[in-house]
């Protein structure tokens, strides 16, 4: 996770090259959480100069996650769900909100399992840096030691199997 300054509208081009060296996360990013302060009453501009930068700097298809923040703060009772509507796969929220923050936290984690699938592999000793990128990488749901190297039983994001090269592996089973 990385948290990146908020974006101004007509940035100079230096500072755009700035953002492109210093935001490499965000191009790697496998989600933008793109947080906007829908309490401000120039929200939809900031919104719109936020799409052109990270176009800008490479990242405009990039998956992203909307999220209105500061619902307390918002004088119209109905544009929180008026934007709900508006923008599918959004949500609006209160970061002082506990409840809030437990339904972002499940709505991120629901994005996120979209993409993931469970493999089983095995994987032998000597290839020690695979292990320990499944390791770090996935959630190892049972790990058994056979004689021809270690049995893996993992849930893991599609993109990142596909990075490990896991779905070439032969006797790959996919659950």
């Amino acid at each position: 996770m990385s948290d990146t300054v908020g974006f101004i509208d007509k940035l100079p081009h230096g500072l755009v090259a700035s953002f492109r060296s210093t935001l490499q996360e965000v191009l790697e990013a496998d989600v933008l959480l793109h947080v906007v302060d829908m309490s401000s009453p120039y929200f939809m501009e900031q919104m719109e100069v936020t799409k052109k930068v990270l176009e800008e700097i490479g990242a405009g298809d990039n998956p992203t996650f909307l999220v209105f923040n500061k619902a307390d703060l918002v004088k119209e009772v109905f544009l929180p769900k008026i934007l709900e509507r508006k923008y599918i796969d959004c949500i609006s929220v209160s970061a002082l909100r506990s409840p809030d923050m437990r339904r972002l936290r499940e709505a991120i984690f629901s994005y996120f399992e979209r993409d993931m699938m469970d493999l089983e592999l095995t994987i032998p000793y000597s290839d020690t840096w695979l292990q320990s990128q499944i390791h770090e990488f996935s959630k190892v749901i049972k790990k058994d030691y056979l004689e021809a190297g270690a049995h893996f039983h993992i849930r893991v994001m599609r993109s990142t199997a596909n990075w490990l090269g896991l779905l070439d592996k032969p006797g790959v089973i996919i659950k």
